[in-house]
């Protein structure tokens, strides 16, 4: 689905490990319109740095995008 370029975009974390090196994440981007969703993208992986993440939602025009955490982010 495309996104609605006047609704703001969410992007929704899951933080899987505890410990002090990078672990598995998985990021949800979702956007909320009218009485449904679009979920445009997913991205899974594991071992990768912030750095990493923060270039693939930049590269994929979600720099506006509200970030929601975990509770154990």
């Amino acid at each position: 689905m495309q996104r609605d370029p006047l609704m703001h975009m969410r992007a929704y974390f899951d933080i899987c490990g505890i410990s002090a090196r990078p672990d598995a994440v998985s990021i949800w981007t979702a956007q909320f319109v009218r009485a449904g969703n679009r979920r445009p993208e997913l991205l899974r992986g594991a071992g990768h740095p912030l750095s990493v993440l923060v270039d693939w939602m930049r590269s994929r025009g979600y720099s506006n995008t509200w970030v929601i955490l975990p509770h154990d982010a």
